[in-house]
C-alpha cells in the first residue's frame, strides 16, 4: 500500500481497476511520459512476468508528482529510490535535460523459507551463482540467505542500490 499511495489518483484508480479485473498483484508498475502504464505481475503457475498495458497514458504532471512525494534528492546517484521500512524499490529514468521520464516502481518481497533450498551451500561457505529471468526471486533468494547467514555469523552486505536490505538507514528486517 505505501508504493501504491505514490501514485496520483488517476493512475492509482487504473491499476486498482486491473488489479482487480485479473486478480493478481502486481510486481512492478511502469510509468512513462505520454505511455500507457504498464502492469508487470506473474500469475500463480505462470513462469514469465505478464506485461499489461492499462489504458491509462501518464502525463509529465503524474510522473513529477511521484517524484515530488518520494523527494528528489531521495534518488541515489544510480537514480533508485526506497521507501524506508520497506524493501520497495523505484528507479528514475532521466532525459537528457536530466528529467525524470520514466519511472520503474518495484514491490519488494522476503520469504525467509527460501534460504532452506541453499542450506548445505551456505553451510559450506561456497560461491554461488544466481541466474534468472526478471520477477523469479533472485534477489528475494538472497535476501533469504543473508538472514539466514546472519543467525550464525556477523554478515555485512554490501549493496549499494538498496536491492537487498532496502533504501532506509537501516536494514530491513528481513536482510537479517
Amino acid at each position: 500500500k505505501l508504493l501504491l499511495s505514490l501514485l496520483p489518483k488517476t493512475v492509482l484508480e487504473a491499476v486498482e481497476t486491473h488489479w482487480a479485473e485479473i486478480g493478481v498483484q502486481p510486481m512492478e508498475l511502469v510509468l512513462s511520459v505520454r505511455r500507457q502504464v504498464e502492469f508487470r505481475c506473474r500469475p500463480l503457475g505462470e513462469k514469465r512476468m505478464r506485461c499489461d498495458f492499462l489504458s491509462h497514458l501518464c502525463s509529465t504532471e503524474e510522473i513529477n508528482a511521484v517524484v515530488q512525494k518520494i523527494g528528489e534528492k531521495n534518488f541515489t546517484i544510480q537514480d533508485r529510490a526506497g521507501i524506508d521500512g520497506t524493501l520497495h524499490r523505484i528507479s528514475a529514468v532521466r532525459n537528457a535535460t536530466g528529467d525524470v521520464v520514466t519511472l520503474v516502481m518495484r514491490i519488494g518481497r522476503s520469504s525467509r523459507i527460501l534460504a532452506g533450498l541453499l542450506e548445505d551451500i551456505l553451510a559450506d561457505s561456497k560461491s554461488i551463482l544466481i541466474l534468472g529471468p526478471p520477477g523469479v526471486g533472485k534477489t528475494t533468494l538472497l535476501r533469504a540467505c543473508a538472514a539466514r547467514m546472519s543467525e550464525d555469523q556477523s554478515t555485512v552486505i554490501v549493496d549499494p542500490a538498496g536491492e537487498i536490505a532496502g533504501c532506509g538507514d537501516e536494514p530491513h528486517k528481513s536482510a537479517g
